[in-house]
């Protein structure tokens, strides 16, 4: 039996990282697997509290998830699942309430009175507020606790609760959920998406439409002074039914060669942001491309638009309390290239910028419908936009075989770019060259190479 215990410990140091992974894909087959497997060693585990205590905060956030779900149209089905999974873990509250920390008996039973309101099976809303603030105050300094309050706090109608409210119990708990232990916490990961849903809600993020934009915070512990950022611009692509999931997300565009440049920043330690540009992915309009350049007013409004909404994202992404506002780059690859190197000229904020497969001259750009979504009123010449970064770090990705941008007019603007780079190293002096155009044997495509580049160029310049 002490073999077995102690296989099962070892095995449960790896749980918490799985479990947070699985909220990430938002699979929770596997948090039920997990439930179902912990709960079968109970006997055995019982003298072990800090192993059942985790299994219970596993079945808090499953029965938030199955109750939701049940709770949608066309999944009634799923009820009795959910009213059998919050009487377990009632009965399991009850059972060990002598052995939990302050405020959690209070905070549980508070979930629970929310998921059986919302199953119909009993009506104590204000029990739940009051159970939940009571829990604060028996463990002031539990994040478990104070982000459970700001759910609770979300999610009730005036007077009850507010928005502004929870933002300021969320943020209690962030600064809380920064130790070390609570690495993998998947309540962890919940309260920073709480915290991007609670500024979209009071209008302070980019848009405020919470399908428009996407959040991808790293795992592991939180460096002292924030996380560095990535404000991620999405490609055009002549495809408009997606924006930020172009580039985040299991279903990459095909010239991104299968990879989630956004998932894979983030792995790396980097906080992501992107929004969908105006026309696409959620923000879909029906009109033709000139219709709703029309409809903003005529050429060079749409660009306007996206240029002051990709603006506010930098800066957005510099007010959030877990990151490094001296460590926000922009990048990006076609579209995304062009919208990084323009915000990156216009933001001197911005840190650092990569900007893969969109550079080229006036005379070569052909005019067309396209671009409308990129066109500037009096457009000055593009190199001469870009060389305005100096003298921070410029990556510049292109290809030799690109026919949408040939690499002649690339050439010369490269050319210019770093004529501005060198005179800015001389009156700055700086000895390394912060501007590299890096041309590669492509077409207009993003391949493993190019990711890898941002890696070496963003753990350098950012």
């Amino acid at each position: 039996m002490n073999l077995l215990i102690s296989i099962l410990l070892a095995v449960t140091l790896q749980v918490d990282s799985v479990m947070l992974e699985a909220y990430h894909r938002e699979d929770m087959s596997v948090w039920k697997e997990y439930i179902d497997n912990l709960s079968t060693f109970h006997t055995a585990l019982a003298d072990r509290q800090n192993f059942q205590l985790s299994t219970l905060l596993y079945e808090y956030g499953y029965c938030g998830y199955i109750v939701a779900e049940a709770k949608k149209e066309g999944k009634e089905a799923l009820l009795p699942e959910a009213k059998r999974c919050v009487e377990n873990f009632k009965s399991e509250i009850i059972n060990h309430k002598s052995q939990l920390p302050l405020g959690h008996y209070e905070m549980y039973m508070s979930a629970v009175y929310v998921y059986e309101l919302r199953l119909h099976t009993s009506i104590h809303p204000v029990k739940a507020m009051n159970l939940a603030k009571e829990a604060t105050k028996l463990a002031p300094n539990d994040p478990l606790v104070l982000s459970y309050y700001g759910t609770c706090l979300f999610y009730a109608p005036k007077p009850f609760g507010s928005k502004e409210e929870a933002l300021r119990w969320f943020m209690k708990a962030e600064k809380l959920f920064r130790a070390p232990k609570w690495k993998h916490c998947w309540v962890r990961a919940a309260n920073l998406q709480y915290i991007q849903q609670c500024n979209e809600k009071l209008g302070k993020t980019p848009v405020r439409n919470h399908a428009a934009q996407c959040l991808l915070v790293p795992n592991g512990t939180m460096p002292a002074k924030g996380w560095p950022a990535v404000v991620l611009f999405h490609d055009h692509g002549a495809r408009y039914e997606k924006g930020w999931r172009k580039v985040i997300g299991a279903h990459p565009e095909p010239y991104y060669n299968g990879m989630a440049i956004g998932d894979s920043l983030a792995a790396h330690g980097y906080v992501v942001y992107c929004i969908d540009a105006p026309y696409w992915g959620s923000r879909r309009s029906q009109l033709t491309q000139r219709q709703y350049s029309d409809s903003l007013g005529g050429a060079g409004m749409w660009y306007a638009q996206v240029l002051t909404e990709d603006k506010a994202s930098v800066q957005y992404v510099q007010s959030l309390p877990f990151v490094n506002a001296q460590r926000v780059a922009v990048v990006g690859f076609s579209y995304g290239a062009y919208r990084a190197w323009n915000v990156a000229a216009e933001d001197p904020q911005v840190a650092c910028c990569i900007a893969s497969h969109w550079m080229t001259t006036l005379a070569q750009n052909r005019y067309n419908d396209s671009w409308l979504s990129m066109c500037r009123k009096d457009q000055p010449p593009f190199a001469q936009i870009a060389a305005t970064i100096a003298p921070r770090p410029f990556l510049l990705q292109y290809g030799t075989q690109d026919k949408l941008f040939p690499v002649s007019a690339v050439d010369s603007c490269v050319h210019y770019i770093d004529s501005i780079y060198q005179m800015s190293n001389v009156q700055s002096q700086i000895s390394n060259p912060a501007f590299l155009p890096e041309k590669h044997s492509c077409g207009h495509v993003f391949t493993y190479r190019h990711l890898q580049n941002w890696f070496v160029w963003l753990k350098k310049h950012l």
